[in-house]
């Protein structure tokens, strides 16, 4: 990864290292600038709801991470939630053949 890359929201990269964690990939190797870097790894649909459900708690206990991550920051948990389930469709990695 090149210092281009590193530009993210402090926010954001904490949220991005957890998804690379939970598949055990390498944050630093991962290009970003890639408009297909989601599709280089794989989770079951039961790893993807757990990323869900951990995204939603800390979108729920940190103020700053709504900032961060969402143009109109909000505290109602049904919305963070929403937003949780949004982000992780449009970023998650992809699901597992079968999803399983």
């Amino acid at each position: 990864m090149n210092k281009e890359q590193k530009k993210f929201s402090q926010g954001l990269e904490k949220v991005l290292r957890e998804m690379c964690r939970r598949v055990g990939a390498r944050y630093e190797d991962l290009d970003f600038s890639d408009p297909e870097w989601f599709y280089r790894y794989e989770w079951t649909l039961e790893e993807e709801e757990d990323f869900v459900k951990w995204l939603t708690k800390e979108l729920v206990s940190d103020t700053q991470l709504r900032k961060d991550l969402m143009r109109y920051p909000t505290s109602r948990r049904k919305y963070l939630q929403r937003f949780a389930e949004m982000f992780t469709a449009n970023y998650g990695w992809r699901l597992k053949e079968g999803g399983e």
